[in-house]
Formats: C-alpha cells, structure tokens, sequence
C-alpha cells in the first residue's frame, strides 16, 4: 500500500507540475534554444515577455485607431503604444498596416511597406504618419514607442483641397454619425532577433575614421559617430555622422567640397539634406516644417521612392521653409556651431544646420557667403555590424 501511495503522489506531483507549466504559458511564451553548452543535453530555457502598453492599461499587439472628427485646423491626434522587453533574448519590432478606410475610401489592399505609409502622410491635405522609434529591443531593458499621429494644418497653402476633403468629412458624418471618418488596424509583430546586429538609428558606434578600424575607447583618432541610417537592412551600407564639435573645415559654401578632403582613410562623403531629414521625421510630434504665413506643418514620412525630391521642390523651397526638430531627442545634431548641408537652395543660398537663440537648432536656407563647418559622413560595409556584439 505504501508504494502505490508513493506512485500516485510521484503521478500527482508531476501532473500538478505540468499544470503549473501550463499556467505559466499563458502569461510568457518560452522558448528553447542551443547555445554554446557544456554537455549535448544541456538546453537553455529562456523567458520570451513583450508587454505593449497604452496609457498605462496593458494592450494587445492588433492596434485600431478609430477618429471621427477631423477637419482644417484640429487639434493633432496621436495615439502611442509603448513595447517593453522584458524577456531574456534581444527582440526586433515590426508593425504592418493592415487595413485602412479613410471616409467611404477602403484602402485594404496589399501595400509594399512604404507605399501605405507614403500616401497616408503625403496624398492628403491631412496627414496621416505611422512611426517605430526603435526596431531593436534589447533583452530585459528595450523599449520602443509605435506613435501614430493624425494632423490637418489650418492653412496648410491647399485651399481647394482643404475645402473638398472638409466637406466629404461632413457630409460623411452626416450620414454615417456611429461610424469613425478614419479607422486604421496595425499588427505589431515582435521576435526574437536573429539579425545578429541591434543597432537603431541614431545610436552611438566608435570608429577610428584615420586607421580605418572600429574601437571601444574615445581617444586620439577613435571618434563618436551616430548611425543616420533609419533602416539598417541586409546589404545596406552604414552611414554614420560624426559628432559635431569645432575642429572640422570651416569655410564657405563653394569651398565645401575642398573642407571635405580629410586626413582619413575610410570611405567617406557629404552630408545631405535627406540624411537629416529622414532621421529627424520620424519624430511625427515634434519635427516640423515651419513656413513663412502659413501653418507649421508635421513632416512625417518621406522615404518611400523619389518622395524626399518632390518635397523638396514642391513643399520645402518654394516657401522659404526650415526645419525645426527636438534636439532633447536629437542631441547630436544640436551644436553651437553652423555646419553646411551639401544640398542648395537656391543661387545665394544652401541648407544648413545652424544654432538660433529662440528656436534652437534648425536646418535652415543660409546665405553661402557665410562660413560654416563641414562634416563629413563616413560609409561603411553593413557587415561590420555583423556578429560584433
């Protein structure tokens, strides 16, 4: 009798065990993976724990965005996801627009990752940006914010526009007053990165720009650069910006390609207007295009195809426009000092990044008579992320 009670307490035991493994699954999703082990039996176990969060209440990883009131001059409406790891292994962040229905117009058809985005935040006299500030997590500590950002400029130079997209919303909400003008479905897709690089855009990356080589101590020819890239992918080339200090070239902006010529050895170019702007855009709350007797306006994304040329042409020059950005956010592009960006403005004038006492740093038209910094960007094979963790 004593040994078929230890038999039955043995079974007991180990079925309260896999009960409670199974209560345990619910919460965290584990997964097993091969390491570097001692023995052939040997396996790790790691805790697999993404947490996605909307003001504070826990959310599921399928976002619906759902507004009713839009018009000419709302007031910016944004909706933020905040992504925490919390498991044991490096995570990357994707997301997908699924489905999009803007008044009676249904968009929910298969998009390329870009296209969506590009027309949602350009073919409009609203703008509509999605934005992943960090596409790697990493383990116990990443976070990441997905912020999606709905903006109607008061005056935004598009009268006729305006008026036809403000009087399909009313009479849309007339008619249909229990559904929303816009309603957009994002699938936040987290996993464990197999990438074997976790670098995002803006990160620090130690480089000795003279010897050409990597380093992991400031000193002497070993510099602090930041990746400029916004998305790092297979065969890409990495574009790093030095920090910016007063020891480069400085000169006019017809002698910018002579302050170029430098003492290093690794590959290395100008800096151009679209560097900045498509890091900087990605900022959808607080990057804006501020333009003389017209309404600041978000920039949102530009990336996709030849939209950066167009936006430059047709909404940038023709208004004698800057570019105001967040430089809490962007502290390596904040500097007391001007520096040119090769891309012209017109005849007299080019870009560049330059200090104002009430508005911070800006990216702004200045007069090429005027003598700034160059910086130059260094380019670098993507490989040399490759297995350097």
């Amino acid at each position: 009798m004593k040994e078929r009670y230890k038999t039955y307490l043995k079974l007991n035991l180990i079925s309260i065990f896999f009960i409670a493994v199974s209560f345990i699954s619910i919460s965290l999703a584990w997964f097993a993976y091969s390491g570097l082990v001692r023995t052939q039996t040997e396996i790790d176990v790691k805790a697999w724990h993404i947490e996605f969060n909307k003001s504070g209440e826990a959310v599921s990883n399928n976002v619906v965005i759902s507004l009713s009131d839009i018009q000419p001059g709302m007031n910016s409406t944004y909706e933020k996801i905040n992504i925490k790891n919390y498991g044991d292994s490096d995570a990357k962040i994707s997301y997908k627009i699924e489905e999009v229905r803007i008044l009676n117009e249904d968009l929910s058809i298969p998009f390329e990752f870009g296209s969506i985005e590009d027309k949602l935040a350009n073919d409009y006299p609203f703008s509509i940006n999605v934005s992943l500030n960090k596409k790697y997590l990493d383990a116990k500590t990443g976070e990441a914010v997905l912020n999606i950002g709905v903006a109607w400029p008061l005056d935004s130079d598009t009268d006729e526009e305006d008026s036809y997209w403000g009087n399909l919303a009313y009479e849309y909400q007339q008619t249909n007053p229990n559904a929303p003008s816009i309603k957009i479905s994002i699938v936040i897709k987290a996993e464990q990165n197999t990438d074997n690089y976790k670098y995002n855009s803006g990160d620090v990356f130690l480089y000795d720009a003279v010897n050409n080589v990597k380093c992991d101590k400031l000193g002497n020819t070993c510099i602090k650069t930041h990746i400029l890239n916004t998305n790092v992918s297979e065969g890409d080339e990495l574009f790093l910006l030095p920090d910016l200090y007063d020891t480069y070239q400085s000169g006019t902006f017809n002698d910018y390609n002579t302050l170029l010529t430098n003492t290093w050895t690794v590959d290395n170019r100008d800096l151009k207007l679209n560097d900045i702007l498509n890091l900087v855009s990605q900022d959808i709350d607080n990057t804006y295009l501020i333009r003389n007797n017209l309404s600041d306006r978000i920039i949102g994304y530009i990336e996709y195809n030849n939209r950066f040329n167009n936006y430059l042409n047709n909404i940038i020059k023709p208004y004698n426009s800057y570019i105001k950005y967040d430089t809490t956010k962007y502290s390596f592009l904040s500097s007391n000092n001007c520096y040119w960006i090769n891309t012209e403005y017109n005849e007299t004038q080019a870009f560049a990044l330059v200090k104002d006492q009430n508005k911070g740093n800006i990216i702004t038209p200045y007069d090429k008579t005027n003598i700034c910094g160059v910086v130059p960007v260094i380019v670098l094979p993507k490989s040399i992320l490759i297995n350097e963790n």
